[in-house]
């Protein structure tokens, strides 16, 4: 999963510069509290909901770091993007949550001797083929990346930590 680089991309400053210029409706370059409330917060019969300018609002407050009312283009920009960083770092964090599950899980049911990792036979009837009598090269070469200590076991913390690295995917038993 590669989400680093969203956070940085010119997509997003354009969209952010978009947006802020869609809501600068008197184009002075900042953002008023009216213009700020008056951006999307209109439901479908026009009128706003005043649950969505309340939250507007705060936002609002949020975004004004300097605390003078106006809303600019570095501040509107400072804010998406420590949202966007934060964000990406909620779903990376997810990722490694679903790795480290997505291990446990097929530890749990391949682990046919009940010690905790999988050996290579195992492992390969845990892969698509499901056969642990002949061990394609396939396997092998993939239970060896896993294997990063090369004892001949991949463990709960091997498996998420390739999993994590190379993304879940049709590329093995993960």
């Amino acid at each position: 999963m590669q989400i680093s680089g969203l956070s940085s991309s010119s997509y997003l400053q354009q969209l952010q510069q978009m947006l802020f210029a869609k809501a600068d409706t008197n184009a002075d370059g900042s953002l008023s509290i009216d213009e700020f409330t008056s951006t999307g917060s209109a439901n479908s019969s026009g009128s706003a909901n005043s649950a969505d300018t309340t939250k507007a609002q705060a936002l609002f407050k949020a975004i004004d770091t300097s605390g003078d009312g106006k809303v600019t283009g570095d501040e509107f920009n400072a804010y998406f993007s420590k949202l966007t960083s934060d964000t990406t770092s909620s779903l990376l964090q997810v990722q490694e949550q679903k790795s480290s599950d997505r291990a446990a899980d097929l530890i749990s049911k391949a682990d046919t001797d009940g010690d905790g990792s999988l050996s290579l036979n195992e492992f390969a009837a845990a892969g698509p083929d499901g056969s642990s009598d002949t061990v394609s090269d396939k396997a092998k070469e993939m239970f060896s990346q896993i294997d990063t200590n090369g004892n001949g076991k991949v463990t709960q913390a091997e498996l998420a930590s390739f999993d994590s690295s190379h993304g879940p995917g049709p590329r093995g038993p993960l």
